[in-house]
């Protein structure tokens, strides 16, 4: 697991208490969508950000970029 953490719950406050998109949910385009259907696809994107996305980050973190003002481009670490 490397630094990232999801907060689902400000997610899920957000989405669904701030901004009310649970009254779309099953409806349209989103027929076959529920707030728990929702809730799972969030839970499962924060584990991949949490773990796979993350550990894909720690060389860029520590090697960083390179940008070459010249030209414009940016010069990425290998993985």
């Amino acid at each position: 697991m490397g630094h990232y953490i999801a907060n689902l719950r400000d997610i899920e406050f957000c989405l669904f208490d701030l901004l009310e998109r649970d009254s779309i949910l099953g409806k349209s385009l989103y027929a076959d969508l529920d707030r728990e259907t929702a809730m799972g696809m969030l839970e499962e994107v924060k584990r991949l950000c949490e773990n796979d996305l993350a550990a894909s980050f720690i060389e860029g973190d520590r090697l960083g970029t390179d940008f070459n003002k010249a030209t414009g481009d940016v010069k990425l670490p290998e993985s």
